[in-house]
């Protein structure tokens, strides 16, 4: 799933992960790409006037972004859930990689 798990909340993460545990065959895996970190969410929003139209999109709900996930709470969800979670930098070439990372989920065995 590439940028589209900012599409989602954290309950809808738990169902996403719910549902791929019964079609994963044992050693299957999930790639979660490009998912907006929101400890760099002001490398983002990284002018004035791009802070400024940050907080005027959530102050009205129409942040285009969406979620910004916590690499900790979404590791957090994994396991709980049961599988195997990497946290993984996006490679160098990519343009989002100054705020954006990808996530390896593994059934765990």
């Amino acid at each position: 799933m590439y940028e589209g798990l900012q599409n989602f909340r954290t309950e809808d993460f738990r169902l996403i992960l719910r549902m791929a545990r019964k079609v994963l065959p044992p050693d299957g895996l999930v790639l979660f790409g490009s998912i907006p970190d929101a400890e760099k969410l002001w490398s983002f929003y990284n002018t004035p006037d791009r802070k400024a139209e940050y907080l005027r999109r959530i102050a009205e709900g129409t942040e285009p972004i969406g979620t910004w996930w916590n690499k900790r709470q979404l590791r957090e969800i994994g396991e709980n859930e049961g599988f195997a979670v990497e946290i993984l930098s996006q490679e160098r070439t990519r343009h989002t990689l100054h705020y954006r990372f990808d996530a390896r989920v593994a059934n765990s065995p």
